[in-house]
Formats: structure tokens, C-alpha cells, sequence
């Protein structure tokens, strides 16, 4: 049994979050430059310009973004914290983490999609899978790196506490 390790659950919602609302306020920007947003340029002269419209889409698009990323790193934070949980080996937890979320991230991405539709009436927009697709395809990457990282920390600190149980003598794998 591998046990519960809550840094999962750390690093899958604030990479989530963090990607999320990233990857949400820069499609918002694009939709203010294209004009193609869910408030047109119309509206963004009429209440003061091309900076008002950067600002306020940035945040209608980091709120977009924050909400599926959190949902989504959090769930699969959670999965990972069982499915993997106090690995030791570094190459096999990376692996884990990679086919878990390749595998379960896009059908995450689906619920999210869904919470939203509760939160927004303007997703029939084509941008809202960007929004939802870069994450999922960030998410790999970023989650393998997190799996190198938590594993490689608690190695570090079983060592120290190794080292501590035993002060007088050299402890078992200990270099």
C-alpha cells in the first residue's frame, strides 16, 4: 500500500489554478484584440477603451480559468494522492502521474465544463476549449515535474529523520 500523500492534492490545485486562470487571461486578451469576445469592442469604447477592455477581460477570462483549472487539479490531485500516494521509486511515480493525467484530466475537463455552464450563460463560445484544452495539455508536463519533486522531498526527509533517530551511528541508507 502506497498510503495518502496530501502534496497531490497541493500540486495538482495550484498548478490547475495557476495554468487555469494564466491560460484564461490570455485568450481574454486575444478576444478583446480579435474583437471576437462576448462583449464586443462597442461596448469597451463606450466605457473608456482598449484598456478597460484588456482589464476586464482578463479577469472575466482568469475567473473562467480558475474555476475549471481548481476543479480539475483538485480532483485529480486527489486520484494521484491514492494512486500513487508515498512512492518511493522517482521513475515509476513520474509514469503514474503522466497516464493518470493524460488519461483522467481531459474527462475532468468535461465536468468543469460543466460546473461552468452553472456559473456562465456565455459558453457556447469555441474559446471556452482553449481554455479548458491548454490546461489539460500543461497539466502533464507540470504534474510529471511535481511527481520528480514530491518524491525527491520525501527521500530528503526520510533521511533526516533517519539521521536524527539514530545520531551516534550512521544511518541505513544514508550517503
Amino acid at each position: 500500500m502506497n498510503g495518502f500523500e496530501w502534496r497531490w492534492i497541493a500540486a495538482g490545485t495550484g498548478w490547475g489554478s495557476v495554468v487555469g486562470m494564466a491560460t484564461g487571461t490570455l485568450i481574454g486578451w486575444v478576444l478583446v484584440f480579435t474583437g471576437a469576445g462576448p462583449s464586443n469592442a462597442g461596448f469597451f469604447e463606450q466605457l473608456g477603451g482598449l484598456l478597460l477592455g484588456l482589464f476586464f477581460m482578463a479577469f472575466y477570462g482568469s475567473q473562467l480559468g480558475f474555476i475549471p483549472g481548481f476543479v480539475c487539479g483538485l480532483a485529480l490531485g486527489i486520484l494521484l494522492s491514492v494512486a500513487v500516494g508515498r512512492q518511493r521509486d522517482e521513475r515509476r511515480a513520474v509514469w503514474t502521474t503522466t497516464i493518470a493525467t493524460a488519461l483522467l484530466d481531459p474527462s475532468l475537463a468535461g465536468l468543469a465544463v460543466t460546473l461552468l455552464d452553472w456559473y456562465s450563460s456565455n459558453l457556447r463560445d469555441p474559446w471556452l476549449w482553449l481554455v479548458l484544452a491548454i490546461p489539460t495539455l500543461l497539466a502533464i508536463p507540470t504534474l510529471g515535474w511535481s511527481a520528480r519533486r514530491i518524491v525527491r522531498g520525501r527521500v530528503v526527509r526520510e533521511r533526516e529523520a533517519l539521521a536524527h533517530a539514530w545520531p551516534h551511528q550512521d544511518a541505513p541508507g544514508r550517503s
